[in-house]
């Protein structure tokens, strides 16, 4: 009630406490390199000495295949690629929304 409050009086000063920014922005952060972690595995075999020159399609195929584990060659890192990254995430968008929270509080 407060916050629908706040925010139909333009009121810009909701502090939200340093543990739910992090938490939001290492959720953002995975979710968003979840989504496109396909994307970058077919980047990178693209860029491999191996593969360089192959078509997306051929890239696709190459991860797909019963060889690199199928549909799941598209998430194989994915794990370590999120937690550090969510991490990442948690530290900049904790540090930039209360360096911003502090200073609209000294204007």
């Amino acid at each position: 009630q407060n916050i629908n409050n706040d925010i139909n009086n333009n009121n810009n000063n909701i502090n939200i406490p340093i543990y739910q920014l992090a938490l939001a922005g290492a959720i953002a952060t995975g979710l968003g390199d979840a989504a496109v972690h396909p994307l970058d595995c077919i980047k990178t075999l693209q860029q491999s000495d191996e593969f360089m020159g192959t078509t997306i399609p051929q890239a696709v195929a190459i991860l797909v295949s019963q060889s690199n584990g199928g549909v799941a060659g598209f998430y194989r890192g994915l794990g370590t690629y999120v937690f550090t990254d969510a991490v990442a995430g948690a530290i900049k968008f904790g540090t930039y929304e209360t360096l911003k929270q502090q200073q609209q509080q000294q204007q």
